[in-house]
């Protein structure tokens, strides 16, 4: 699946280009102008359906209307408008290297008074059969009141599309967020499928809207974006569905995916070379969603056979199927009619990815909890508690860690308090503590925290490196020998100076594992202790024995 969503980013990256070298080259805009509110009305006209297309014709009747105009939407279709013998308006196919369909919008026909009385004529031809005989609804009006009742027509429609695609937007942020504040498991990733997808439904959505066309004007790149945005929700769905079954693995959710991304490389290669159009192809699409609709049934069925299926998956299951085929339905509903798709399925979708964005957030919410606790368990069972170093468990784990490469390069210092004892029962344990404390701090710095400190006894210090040079090694060995350790108790007047016995080996022939390198440099730092011990004897006979 790794790779399905890799190909995935790949795919909406090669679209996202696309769509720029359209909207540079080939965005035509409706320039809008409003005007005091009139009635409008819907203008009469005869219909005669040819080979190439569609003729209305009808009269145009006196009326009080200022800055009066005949307007109709017409979908991938070429306008002719003749008033008498006179051409006024007319929309082709434009100059486009990338398909043959003049786009999608509104048209607006200017009416003048010496137009009173004439016959109007309106031409519709299309590229693509199925739209050559659409006949649109044709207003008669001012352009503001034709605009006005369009918006209010479609305003809640559109409103849902935004929605959506707001939903989409604010699950990834909250995704990207969660994500780097670290792994919580599965579910984000589920909930960006899910977000990616609220995305694109949204946007195809509202690009399909005929009121963004009269606000914004005819634009090729809102149409081709409908269409991308439309392939492009489908893998992300698919990827979506997937995780609410038990079975993620199945090689059927690979097979969705992959026919998925073939129909979307496949249909945009197409387009680009101008053999078949985006919407010459979407049957491609329409197999595609009907083949996943019997791949969700089947597994619903099969797992709830099985009983594998928990009362929380039954019902998204069973809200899943109706979705799908509200999904199905909304779209049959836009192509065979003149307006937009049915608003009760977005509301649907809407109402569905709320509840599901509810339930993955408690769910993350959850997790992100259970993941700080067992965070910190895991933090409390690796390091010592009194230093904050490392403890002797981590270093058995580090150690059983290490393969041959690593230790071919493996160093080991190992590192003693000396008069520890002696510090405990002349001083008392708090400031044999802070000789502990102050003796690991030390340690830490010296070697830059660049490496893991880990305690492995009561007064026994490791340091595990590798590749370090034999100056670096010279001047930590001389340090720890050279270097008296103050320790004090605060608000008292004992004072104690601890050293600090080390010994370093690194990898020799031989070696099967770092625990024999440390039980040299073991050695090597007992005898430095000896010497030291020697050393504390003859100038303060009293540490002597410890």
């Amino acid at each position: 699946m790794k790779n399905i969503r890799r190909i995935y980013l790949m795919v909406c990256a090669v679209s996202i280009i696309l769509l720029f070298c359209i909207i540079i080259g080939f965005h035509r805009n409706v320039n809008v102008a409003y005007e005091p509110e009139e009635s409008v009305k819907q203008m009469e006209y005869n219909v005669s359906l040819g080979e190439t297309g569609a003729s209305m014709q009808g009269v145009i009747d006196s009326s009080d209307v200022r800055d009066r105009y005949i307007a109709f939407y017409t979908v991938h279709q070429n306008v002719r408008v003749t008033i008498g013998k006179n051409v006024v308006y007319e929309v082709s196919i434009p100059e486009n290297p990338f398909g043959k369909t003049p786009g999608s919008g509104w048209n607006f026909v200017a009416v003048k008074g010496t137009h009173i009385g004439s016959i109007i004529t309106i031409d519709l031809s299309s590229p693509y059969d199925q739209n050559k005989h659409r006949v649109p609804d044709i207003y008669d009006g001012s352009k503001y009141s034709i605009m006005k009742k369009v918006l209010f027509r479609e305003l809640p429609s559109l409103m849902i599309c935004f929605l959506t695609i707001m939903v989409g937007v604010v699950i990834l942020i909250y995704c990207i967020i969660i994500k780097r504040r670290g792994d919580v498991g599965k579910s984000v990733v589920t909930l960006m499928h899910l977000g990616t997808f609220a995305a694109f439904l949204g946007i195809w959505s509202s690009n399909e809207s005929s009121c963004l066309s009269m606000v914004f004007g005819k634009s090729l790149f809102s149409t081709y974006l409908a269409y991308l945005s439309l392939m492009l929700m489908v893998p992300p769905f698919i990827l979506f569905t997937r995780d609410m079954f038990a079975d993620k693995d199945h090689v059927i959710w690979k097979v969705c995916c992959f026919m998925s991304l073939t129909d979307i490389v496949g249909t945009t290669l197409l387009q680009v070379f101008q053999i078949y159009d985006y919407k010459e192809t979407l049957w491609g699409m329409h197999v595609t969603c009907i083949f996943f609709m019997f791949v969700v049934i089947y597994m619903a069925v099969k797992e709830a056979r099985q009983g594998v299926l928990t009362k929380e998956m039954k019902i998204n299951v069973l809200s899943l199927i109706l979705i799908i085929f509200g999904f199905v339905f909304d779209l049959v509903i836009y192509y065979i009619t003149k307006g937009s798709a049915n608003v009760i399925g977005r509301v649907c979708f809407l109402a569905y990815i709320v509840i599901l964005c509810y339930m993955f957030t408690r769910e993350i919410a959850d997790l992100t909890s259970k993941g700080k606790e067992a965070e910190l368990y895991h933090k409390l069972a690796f390091t010592d508690a009194l230093t904050g170093v490392w403890n002797r468990t981590a270093y058995s784990r580090k150690i059983a860690q290490y393969d041959q490469e690593e230790l071919e390069h493996a160093q080991v210092f190992v590192m003693d308090l000396n008069n520890l004892k002696w510090c405990n029962d002349n001083m008392g344990h708090q400031l044999g503590d802070n000789y502990i404390i102050r003796a690991a701090t030390f340690v830490n710095e010296l070697f830059e925290k660049k490496v893991r400190v880990y305690r492995i006894g009561g007064d026994e210090f490791c340091v595990l490196t590798r590749d370090m040079t034999r100056e670096k090694i010279q001047e930590i060995s001389r340090v720890l020998e050279d270097e008296k350790i103050e320790v004090r108790i605060k608000g008292e007047d004992k004072v104690f100076y601890g050293r600090i016995a080390s010994g370093f080996e690194q990898y020799r022939e031989g070696d099967k594992d770092v625990y024999q390198i440390a039980k040299r440099a073991d050695k090597k730092m007992y005898e430095k202790k000896r010497k030291i011990k020697e050393i504390d004897r003859l100038n303060n006979p009293e540490k002597s024995h410890s």
